[in-house]
């Protein structure tokens, strides 16, 4: 099981997880990413994304790309944690902390967070599952960007408009795995128990 590995030693955050499914890459083949109860969540667009202003992200290096998050949708996000039903007060300390930050001069690595109070302890890709949940992302696949006269846009024409969450099971365990359309794997989530 893949869970946060090695996020503070190379600094790249949660996306890739393997939680509790054997390869979990092949859950976004052709044939899950085409089964019945996968679904197509339609992202923010780039004319309405989360790159027109100062934005929250998070990178993933391994995987060349980073995700864009608008800080309503991020304080929102946290807010149906913390005050839900699950409540997860753990996330309190982040949710002011974020909050506190607002209004954002410059795009902000929401991994920064992990050192406030008691850090996502973990839960920072139930957030993004969130986000992801209602398309509040904006993913930029290869995030190499040419400054001055050679500047490439804030996004590019591979981008995904659009990506899949396929639910899966194993065991007594089930969650959901996130997958950019031609199969690579964005995100994937065990749900908790209610032991």
């Amino acid at each position: 099981m893949k869970l946060l590995q090695s996020c503070l030693a190379t600094g790249s955050v949660f996306l890739a997880l393997t939680s509790g499914v054997a390869n979990a890459e092949g859950f976004c083949g052709k044939r899950a990413l085409g089964g019945r109860d996968t679904v197509t969540i339609q992202l923010d667009t780039p004319k309405h994304g989360a790159r027109e202003q100062p934005a929250f992200y998070l990178r993933d290096t391994e995987h060349s790309l980073v995700l864009f998050f608008k800080p309503q949708d991020v304080i929102a996000a946290l807010e149906k944690h913390v005050n839900g039903p699950k409540k997860d007060a753990q996330l309190a300390p982040i949710l002011s902390a974020v909050r506190a930050d607002l209004p954002l001069k410059e795009d902000t690595d929401l991994f920064k967070y992990e050192f406030r109070g008691e850090g996502w302890r973990g839960l920072i890709d139930y957030v993004v599952a969130t986000l992801l949940d209602v398309g509040h992302a904006d993913i930029d696949l290869h995030p190499f960007h040419i400054p001055g006269a050679e500047s490439s846009k804030s996004s590019d024409l591979d981008d995904p408009s659009a990506i899949k969450r396929v639910p899966w099971r194993k065991g007594e365990a089930d969650g959901r795995l996130y997958c950019i359309d031609f199969g690579r794997t964005l995100l994937n989530v065990a749900d908790p128990t209610d032991n």
